[in-house]
């Protein structure tokens, strides 16, 4: 069995378990179908199967032998035996499981005692291989085992029980969140569990179950205690040949949890166990579950892209630990629960783990995060002595940190080079697929095909070429998106970037960075609705301010400060750029990718920020930003491209200096920046640029009326009306781009 079959199985099992058994097959019938809609006979064979043998082995053994049973579960019984039943805890596969205490004071303590809902020679028996697992297992990680036997009198007489140590605590990922774990202490948790089954295993038990409800965390004198539960599908090595035992139980599991050669009905052995504690790691530090990240059926998401709090303290290590655990093949895990463990205590003592390549950068690395303050002391007296040398070892030590960094895992590369080698295909496909066409259809070789022919080939085939790697298929949507937006075909543009959003939401937990990409893209290319996509790119900036991800923290921010302006919002825009300025000047220091956009962003929010503290009279803050907008431009290499920012910039210091009452130098501003002919203005040249975008129209407007209101304190009033008039112009023209954006609303 593939594992994309057993990833669907795995989905489907536990939904088709909760239709009423009239409707189970019409429900399998209509969620077992292939890409195209068509049913998958396979599927729906294997699927009902399973679903068949998980209901079967709830009732195994009810058919013979019947003797008492415990009422249902909603009438507690006031009394099993010598306890008084206080509460139910749950239902496991042969038995109900009751909080309860002794009524016979023989001994004072609260129990948690497990008796069988239904009994016949196959179930018993599966209960007495518990009572015998149990019975071997004394560790302080696992729920202890106080006696067993059969109930003596009262109207369950007859009936085994198991009267086990009852753990007060939440689940292990939730109680992690509440008691606000970091994730070294979740790591040690985690250690406890290996710890448990570990023992297990050396006493010949596998657990087979193991989920975050079986594992469950209480606070005693030294922390935090997690302790292993329900050992009720637990299976000794020793009776593996037992036919009985399969039949009455061994299929039993969790799907959600279950790794790939429970689903299939394979051998079960330690490496199960790796699997669910892979399972347990991978869901306590990202939050979710690794089968809703394992679309493309070899591995889950790496787990730093998926985490909402703790991206940067997982990703490298502990990513890797992850995957290599939660391997699909069982011989590409960890040989031994043990094993996994050694590799999350190097980890937290800052050792090479050993999951992951060998190279000198990555052992440089974990040296020096277990000794800091020698290396830090030590690279200070190295780069005195030998500058140059230690700048060019700098650079070297980056590059192979960058290659580590790429080489998440070793178990990963193989699904990059496949990401990477079906972008290529796919791209050469759409771009050889004109001239191929020409071919077949005995055509002469002409003028290249336009790019939108291109453009649309693409478009049809993507989703049906990738639908099965949706990361991928979204980072394609997202290059679409871009390409059709600088063709100014915008309504393709928004519908590629709003379909790489939804694709994104479903991979990836937010905040995630990936997930704030593409809200920002769909809102940057969302002309229509000027409020909607400001509160699309609002959204993006929160998530990124959660992620602490700056790098494109202060662009965002730029965007978002503009549209505020055009909304009339200064205040919100003066905010959005004064944060995204502080961002960029600690963010974007020498080393860091982003250093060479430095200049740039901080002129545009200096210019952005100067602009919304004009808009609310507050000028003595204004002027130092505009004077520091132009030492960053002088700075600036110079570019066609940054027409529209110096054009933005000179409009704001012409709006200043008419303030100030310098009006020659205000209306020389002024009029180079709207392109005016009769401009002395001596810096750069700039002609008028098409209005083609709702922000053309509103600062040509914005700049007309500025002219006006200086021409009518001059006593200028035929120049004034000229600008009156381009002004109604540039303001008519905003309001169509808002009304055709509406238009287009109610057309889609």
């Amino acid at each position: 069995m593939t594992p994309d079959r057993w990833l669907r199985l795995a989905d489907l099992v536990p939904d088709a378990l909760a239709v009423e058994p009239a409707d189970r097959d019409a429900f399998l019938d209509r969620a077992c179908v292939d890409a195209d809609g068509a049913l998958d006979p396979t599927l729906r064979y294997e699927a009902g199967r399973l679903t068949a043998a998980a209901e079967a082995a709830d009732r195994a053994g009810s058919l013979t032998s019947p003797v008492a049973s415990p009422p249902a579960t909603d009438v507690l019984p006031d009394r099993i035996g010598p306890w008084r039943v206080t509460g139910l805890l749950g239902e496991g596969g042969a038995g109900v499981v009751y909080l309860a205490e002794r009524a016979d004071d023989r001994v004072q303590r609260t129990v948690a005692l497990k008796v069988l809902r239904r009994a016949g020679r196959g179930v018993a028996r599966q209960f007495d291989r518990e009572r015998r697992a149990l019975a071997r297992l004394e560790h302080p990680h696992i729920a202890r085992l106080y006696d067993a036997g059969v109930v003596g009198d009262g109207p369950l007489a007859g009936t085994p029980f198991l009267e086990m140590e009852w753990v007060n605590g939440l689940p292990l990922p939730a109680a992690a969140d509440r008691l606000g774990l970091g994730v070294e202490a979740r790591v040690r948790l985690l250690l406890q569990v290996c710890a448990a089954v570990s023992y297990a295993h050396g006493r010949l038990v596998l657990h087979r179950d193991l989920k975050p409800s079986n594992v469950v965390v209480t606070e005693d004198t030294e922390g935090p205690r997690a302790v292993v539960l329900d050992f009720g599908v637990a299976r000794l090595l020793g009776d593996a040949a037992d036919p009985a035992l399969t039949r009455t139980g061994e299929s039993l599991y969790t799907p959600a949890y279950a790794a790939p050669e429970q689903v299939a009905g394979d051998d079960v052995t330690t490496a199960t166990d790796v699997y669910g504690v892979g399972a347990l790691l991978y869901e306590v530090l990202t939050g979710v579950r690794p089968r809703t990240s394992a679309e493309t059926g070899r591995l889950p998401s790496v787990p730093s892209r998926v985490a909402g709090n703790h991206a940067r303290r997982i990703e490298g290590d502990l990513d890797t630990i992850c995957l290599k655990a939660l391997a699909p093949a069982p011989e590409r895990r960890y040989l031994s629960v043990d094993a996994l463990a050694a590799d999350l205590t190097r980890h937290l003592e800052g050792l090479p783990v050993e999951a992951r390549p060998t190279t000198l950068g990555y052992r440089v690395g974990r040296f020096a995060r277990r000794h800091r303050t020698g290396v830090v002391a030590t690279a200070l007296v190295a780069l005195a002595v030998v500058g140059g040398l230690g700048a060019s070892l700098w650079q070297r030590a980056e590059a192979h940190r960058e290659r580590d960094r790429a080489q998440v895992a070793a178990v990963e590369a193989q699904a990059q080079a496949d990401r990477a080698e079906a972008v290529a295909g796919f791209l050469e496909q759409i771009l050889r697929a004109p001239n191929q066409r020409w071919y077949n259809d005995g055509v002469a070789t002409g003028p290249e095909t336009p790019i939108r022919a291109v453009l649309d080939e693409a478009a049809t085939r993507v989703d049906r070429d990738f639908a099965d790697q949706p990361d991928l298929l979204a980072d394609l949507h997202h290059v679409l998106g871009d390409t059709y937006g600088a063709l100014g075909l915008v309504d393709e543009a928004v519908r590629h970037h709003d379909r790489t959003l939804a694709l994104r939401e479903s991979i990836y937990v937010a905040p995630h960075p990936k997930i704030a990409e593409a809200l920002y893209y769909s809102a940057a290319s969302d002309r229509d609705d000027m409020n909607r996509s400001t509160q699309t790119m609002q959204r993006a900036l929160d998530m990124l301010r959660q992620r602490n991800e700056g790098n494109n923290f202060p662009f965002i921010a730029r965007d978002l400060a503009g549209r505020y302006l055009m909304l009339g919002l200064p205040h919100r825009a003066e905010a959005v750029a004064a944060e995204g300025a502080r961002v960029a000047e600690a963010r974007f220091v020498p080393g860091d990718d982003g250093f060479r956009y430095r200049e740039t962003i901080l002129f545009l929010l200096a210019t952005t920020q100067a602009a919304a503290l004009l808009d609310l009279d507050r000028l003595p803050e204004a002027a130092p930003l505009l004077h520091r907008a132009d030492s960053l431009w002088a700075r600036l290499p110079s570019s066609s491209g940054q027409y529209v920012n110096w054009q933005f910039y000179v409009c704001q210091v012409g709006r200043l200096r008419r303030r100030q009452n310098r009006q020659d130098e205000a209306e020389a501003a002024l009029l180079a920046c709207i392109g005016d002919p009769s401009s002395r203005a001596t810096r750069t040249p700039m002609p008028a640029p098409p209005v083609r975008m709702p922000y053309d129209a509103w600062t040509d407007q914005g700049e007309a009326l500025e002219l006006v209101a200086l021409y009518d304190g001059l006593g200028r009033p035929a120049e004034a009306d000229r600008f009156r008039a381009r002004a109604r112009q540039s303001q008519a023209l905003f309001d169509s781009f808002r009304t055709a954006g509406r238009a287009l609303d109610r057309a889609r």
